[in-house]
């Protein structure tokens, strides 16, 4: 028990601003993805995109330097001088968007809102095309029926050709 008048004095942390390069701010944004569980292939991408990038700005920069003109450059100089498809391009701004937003919304690192500028580009669309009737049975008759194997693909070609599409498919 304190005594009357006494007052407890707690000592107040001050608040220290931490400042991390990239580097450290995507290590740290790593140690939890990897708690996430996800796949190897996938963190591997991770640090191949992040490396692109680094290779990109040729520098560490400060959570300060992080703005939304050098990510965009990234996308430009991918596409005007290092020839990549929509595809390319897209799949390495969505893994760095991601860690954006873990510097911007979870850590409050940076204070420009980029991952919301900073967005895939516009792809096109693949169409594929269905084949002909033709072209169904040639490949139908192409299949050697003697086989179980074959007989059982032939069956089940037959069958899925005959039933209409799936609700969710």
């Amino acid at each position: 028990m304190m005594r009357k008048g006494l007052q407890r004095r707690v000592k107040r942390a001050v608040p220290v601003e931490i400042t991390l390069n990239i580097t450290e701010m995507f290590e740290e944004f790593m140690l939890v993805k990897k708690g996430e569980g996800l796949a190897k292939r996938t963190i591997q991408e991770h640090y191949n995109n992040f490396g692109y990038f680094k290779t990109y700005i040729e520098k560490e920069l400060s959570a300060d330097e992080m703005t939304t003109e050098i990510f965009v450059g990234w996308i430009t100089y991918m596409i005007e001088e290092m020839n990549y498809t929509p595809g390319t391009v897209n799949i390495r701004v969505r893994t760095m968007r991601a860690f954006l937003r873990y510097c911007y919304e979870d850590k409050a690192w940076i204070h420009e809102p980029i991952p919301k500028r900073f967005k895939p580009i516009k792809a096109p669309i693949d169409v594929v095309e269905a084949f002909t009737v033709e072209e169904y049975r040639r490949l139908i008759a192409a299949i050697d029926d003697e086989t179980y194997v074959g007989f059982r693909t032939k069956v089940m070609s037959r069958l899925a050709s005959l039933c209409p599409q799936l609700p969710g498919e």
